[in-house]
């Protein structure tokens, strides 16, 4: 479950039905934009978004603030891990699946890859794989290739 959704859970803000109504209302009404990727949906803010969110902000208690800042200093881990490694797949022109691997470091890309495989079971292996293998391979390229 994505970090702010378990906050808002967690916390008791709002349960399970209201935040995915919640989220399909935003997305219709042109406030995020969504992506999908082979395991999850990623979800971006858009300028109308922002725009509606400056009207709220103020209007969220201090309280609920100092919550939300305390849950991403214990758990802001995990946002960063996921950031971290990137892994998607489509169908390829060609046949078969493009399997789209990267590293990002902060907001640098750090390396990706891009591998047409024969099946979509063999790119979803991979993509399973990756967080586990992306950062052991960077330092094998790199020696493979100085």
């Amino acid at each position: 479950m994505p970090l702010l959704s378990a906050f808002l859970i967690e916390s008791g803000l709002v349960n399970f039905e209201s935040l995915v109504s919640t989220y399909q209302e935003i997305e219709s009404n042109g406030f995020v934009q969504s992506r999908q990727t082979a395991d999850r949906t990623f979800l971006r803010i858009t300028p109308e978004g922002e725009q509606a969110l400056s009207f709220f902000k103020n209007a969220i208690s201090a309280e609920i603030r100092k919550q939300a800042d305390q849950y991403l200093n214990e758990n802001g881990h995990s946002l960063q891990e996921e950031r971290t490694y990137i892994a998607d797949y489509d169908i390829a022109s060609s046949g078969g699946y493009l399997v789209h691997l990267a590293v990002r470091e902060d907001t640098s890309l750090l390396y990706e890859i891009n591998i047409t495989v024969p099946s979509e079971q063999t790119a979803l292996t991979m993509i399973s794989k990756w967080k586990e293998a992306g950062s052991g391979l960077y330092g094998t390229i790199m020696q493979s290739l100085l």
